[in-house]
């Protein structure tokens, strides 16, 4: 049986899971997205308790999740009224151009933290 087959038998329009990003998931929006979501063993201790804040970083390959549980997070955090402040850092090409390889030996430790401070600056 096929994929799409098989999906269509289990009562899904199409095959959830033939988008690699979440962002493309543009059908599956319309369900509870809770529905899809398995947490990672880290979800619970960085939105249980907000009294003691905890930073992350969320690492993964492409198509792992990482968008989706930075998602459900922000949702998590949004139900207990928690002011958020979250900095998406993963793009990492200046107004969407291609990488450039040829900067790899200038990018350095402190390269990535004025990225970053430039992205927390631009979100408050």
């Amino acid at each position: 049986m096929l994929p799409d087959e098989l999906t269509k038998k289990w009562g899904f329009s199409h095959n959830p899971f033939s988008e690699h990003a979440a962002e493309d998931e543009v059908r599956i929006l319309k369900f509870d997205p809770c529905i899809f979501f398995i947490p990672p063993p880290y979800f619970d201790e960085i939105v249980d308790d907000p009294e003691r804040p905890k930073s992350c970083v969320v690492l993964g390959d492409r198509g792992a999740g990482k968008t989706y549980v930075c998602n459900r997070m922000k949702q998590a955090l949004s139900k207990k009224l928690i002011k958020l402040l979250l900095i998406d850092y993963s793009e990492f090409s200046e107004n969407n151009e291609a990488f450039d390889e040829t900067i790899l030996d200038e990018v350095s430790l402190n390269f990535h933290i004025d990225k970053i401070i430039n992205l927390l600056l631009k979100s408050i």
